[in-house]
């Protein structure tokens, strides 16, 4: 989903601050839950998303054709999110 997305986000805004940040979602919850989202984090024993910045992405790019080939669980996953 959208891990991938947050790990990404968290190092370009915390370790690497000023990249330029790029999510190419490949899921519809990565599309919808990380990848629009300005808020990246990824979770510690401690609690969900408790490392974290908030860093929004300079370009995020949705290949239709990829979330096509995806099955009706990982689309209404995504869409419920």
């Amino acid at each position: 989903g959208g891990v991938v997305n947050n790990l990404a986000g968290v190092l370009a805004g915390m370790l690497y601050r000023g990249v330029s940040l790029v999510h190419l979602p490949t899921t519809t919850m990565s599309t919808f839950d990380a990848a629009l989202d300005f808020k990246q984090a990824v979770n510690h024993p401690l609690g969900k998303n408790l490392l974290g910045c908030y860093y929004p992405a300079t370009t995020i790019a949705i290949d239709p054709n990829a979330l096509s080939t995806l099955s009706e669980r990982h689309v209404l996953n995504g869409i419920s999110e």
